[in-house]
């Protein structure tokens, strides 16, 4: 079983999933794909700037797809975007579920095509190798894409905000200071989580 992963948005493997998963290997992206990455970002950057209205860039959704939304708008329609979706109940989702969801949703995103900046995969990623795990509630889904609320959560969590696993404890992302140890099941104040780690949350633009 490997001990360390490296993502290039092409390789990722069942084996390397389980040993991200079930067995904590660390994880790091290998360089060139994030090259690609900025690269690819350059095209939705000039999307975003432009007068034209692109859907999922500068546009509402829905019903509000070719309603074009200002440049000083994108940082909170994306945000209120996750908030809206972050809507899942129930039981957490086992921790290596998670996990396997995190790993996979940072190599995906490091696909030459995603357009996305790569501080997201790379916030990521660190979140994995330091241990800290948005909370997924088990049931929820939006319309037809029944992936669109677990990964809000995931969102919710790399904003700094909703609850985290971090060391068998569930916490609140963005209180302080971290308290002893409780069942994951008792949700309990904490200190920015990412802080704590050194990551700093995202914020996240057009795209």
């Amino acid at each position: 079983m490997p001990t360390e992963i490296l993502l290039d948005g092409e390789s990722l493997t069942v084996e390397h999933v389980v040993a991200v998963a079930r067995h904590s290997a660390t994880v790091s992206i290998r360089e060139e794909a994030l090259d690609r990455l900025a690269e690819s970002r350059k095209v939705v950057e000039a999307a975003a700037a432009s007068d034209r209205a692109v859907y999922g860039i500068n546009t509402g959704f829905g019903k509000l797809a070719s309603v074009k939304i200002d440049s000083d708008q994108l940082h909170a329609l994306q945000r209120n975007l996750i908030l809206s979706h972050a809507s899942g109940v129930g039981d957490p989702l086992p921790r290596d579920v998670v996990r396997a969801m995190m790993l996979i949703k940072a190599n995906s995103l490091l696909m030459a095509t995603s357009g996305v900046r790569p501080v997201v995969s790379e916030t990521l990623v660190a979140m994995l190798n330091n241990g800290i795990y948005p909370v997924l509630p088990e049931q929820g889904s939006v319309g037809a894409s029944g992936d669109l609320a677990p990964l809000a959560h995931i969102a919710l969590g790399m904003m700094g905000e909703g609850e985290v696993e971090v060391s068998g404890s569930r916490l609140t992302a963005h209180e302080s200071p971290l308290p002893a140890a409780r069942s994951v099941a008792d949700p309990v104040p904490a200190p920015g989580a990412l802080a704590q780690a050194g990551i700093t949350p995202v914020v996240y633009k057009a795209k």
